[in-house]
């Protein structure tokens, strides 16, 4: 994008005119989001859901003394319900 002309304007065969910066930005801007760089936990979403994970995911590592992490992909395989509502909260 540091490259691209934000002056030159260039005639579309629609008949529409845009500068390459501004017909790439638009480009991007309608491209499906991949990857949401928005807050998922915040005080007026509900945290219980991501507490009870937590809380399931401690009780497994206890149990299997295994790694935080490890024990959270298998709290998640065990309730794809909660991991799921935490994980894209409505």
């Amino acid at each position: 994008m540091q490259k691209l002309d934000g002056e030159t304007e260039i005639e579309f065969a629609e008949g529409e005119k845009s500068t390459g910066l501004e017909w790439f930005k638009n480009f991007i801007a309608e491209l499906p989001k991949l990857v949401a760089f928005t807050e998922i936990a915040a005080r007026d979403k509900d945290a219980d859901i991501g507490d009870d994970l937590v809380a399931l995911a401690t009780e497994i590592q206890k149990k299997e003394e295994i790694t935080f992490n490890e024990a959270l992909r298998l709290a998640a395989g065990r309730r794809p319900d909660l991991f799921n509502a935490w994980l894209m909260p409505e």
